[in-house]
């Protein structure tokens, strides 16, 4: 049986696959969530499900058809796998998300590691409703990618195979290697007179009914973040000792951050924590694995409070690979935390807090922190505060200012820039070692 198209290797993917009755074989969009994902590899009789209401279209697939592993939330491509067994309907629960009881038989031919999954953006040029030199809007190319299972062109869906088998024969890291993999998403503003945020923020939360009247055993503590990726976030009314710095600057009190979904989960992860910080821990740590991280922001919003030490301390003592940035305005609190080499303890100062310096690193017992500045709207910065700190945040991420064009190694690669997106994965300086003493 002859087959044309790229190199074959282990398993390979076929260009067409000639027999009798000219087979050609299907391409099949699969959604996976991180989750779905790991259980799938996980399990020793792969198979992927649907709801029952694609019983119908689960039906077209045939063995010897593709699928093609999309990873949700992220955008991303990790795997191409081989139907083995066609659509059957089974009661046994396999998954923790959802029956789907609609199952499919497949096998692993090519596959990618979470982190190196690739992004929707390096098809450009390469998929039939991509052919724009620049990312379209969402909307336009997410409704290609919004079920499954969804039968794909033949060449899409061979474009995404051949790319992701080059890769891994390869050995390159399409994040890391491509320019398009990183070419930013636009920056969206904060309105620079909207000041008092935090004040507001405070009020418009207690107007709310926020306390968790049930916790959810399946309950995700994780948040999303166009900046860093992941983070950990807790409520600023109840960890948080804002300075008047901090109330007009909070970029986290703002935008989605302040929207009710995301407050009622800071409540939730604040309730989680307090009543058991081990087990916060753990939740922690799976969505960690799960997610594919290399390194976590523990404060996205909110502050530490001794429940949150704990936990902290849990992480440090089970799984001392996970990387932890801790942002903290506390520093008696995260003085407390025990020394450890993939924990960094980022203290963030303003203009109230700046000359303290000295007097706040001298509760640490270690030299894994360093010290940011925030600078007022209403501030004019000068060589002598820039001289003081190991990182500087101007008001909204806005521009450097010219006069410190050539200190620019000691602003954060935020200011001026064209996009916030992943541009603390691209960055890294927080997380590792490269500002701590």
């Amino acid at each position: 049986m002859p087959l044309f198209g790229f190199p074959i290797g282990s398993g390979g993917i076929p260009f067409r696959k000639l027999g009798t009755g000219n087979v050609m074989n299907s391409y099949w969009l699969c959604l996976f969530t991180g989750t779905s994902w790991t259980q799938f590899l996980a399990s020793e009789d792969k198979e992927v499900g649907f709801n029952k209401g694609q019983i119908k279209q689960a039906q077209k697939i045939k063995s010897g058809d593709f699928l093609i592993a999309y990873l949700t939330k992220v955008s991303r491509f990790v795997a191409v796998l081989k139907v083995t067994e066609e659509a059957m309907v089974s009661d046994t629960k396999k998954w923790t998300e959802g029956l789907f009881p609609v199952r499919v038989g497949a096998k692993v031919v090519h596959q990618l590691p979470i982190p190196s999954a690739i992004p929707m953006s390096m098809f450009l040029g390469k998929l039939t409703f991509l052919k724009s030199d620049q990312m379209p809007v969402s909307g336009v190319w997410s409704a290609h990618v919004r079920s499954s299972p969804r039968r794909w062109k033949f060449e899409d869906g061979l474009a995404v195979a051949k790319l992701i088998t080059e890769f891994i024969e390869t050995g390159e890291n399409p994040n890391l290697k491509s320019e398009v993999s990183r070419k930013p998403l636009p920056r969206r503003l904060n309105n620079i007179n909207k000041l008092n945020r935090v004040g507001k923020l405070i009020k418009r939360s207690k107007r709310l009914s926020l306390e968790s009247s049930e916790i959810s055993d399946v309950a995700k503590v994780l948040s999303r973040s166009q900046v860093t990726g992941y983070a950990v976030n807790f409520p600023i009314q109840k960890t948080c000792r804002p300075t008047q710095v901090c109330k007009d600057t909070c970029y986290f009190a703002v935008r989605l951050n302040a929207s009710v979904p995301a407050l009622k989960l800071q409540q939730r992860n604040f309730d989680i924590c307090c009543d058991d910080p081990e087990d916060f821990a753990r939740r922690v740590i799976y969505e960690y694995d799960n997610a594919g991280l290399n390194y976590l922001r523990w404060n996205g919003g909110g502050d530490l409070f001794p429940e949150a030490i704990k936990a902290i301390e849990y992480i440090r003592i089970n799984r001392p690979d996970v990387v932890l940035w801790i942002v903290s305005r506390k520093a008696e609190l995260a003085a407390q935390l025990q020394y450890h080499v993939n924990h960094f303890v980022h203290l963030s100062l303003d203009r109230t807090l700046v000359d303290q310096k000295a007097q706040i690193l001298s509760m640490f017992k270690h030299q894994n922190v360093f010290c940011s500045y925030q600078v007022d709207p209403h501030e004019t910065l000068t060589p002598d505060v820039i001289s003081k700190v190991d990182l500087i945040f101007m008001h909204d991420y806005g521009a450097i200012p010219v006069d410190f064009e050539k200190a620019a190694a000691k602003f954060c690669p935020l200011n001026g820039a064209e996009s916030i997106t992943d541009a603390c994965g691209r960055c890294r300086r927080c997380f590792d070692g490269s500002l701590a003493p």
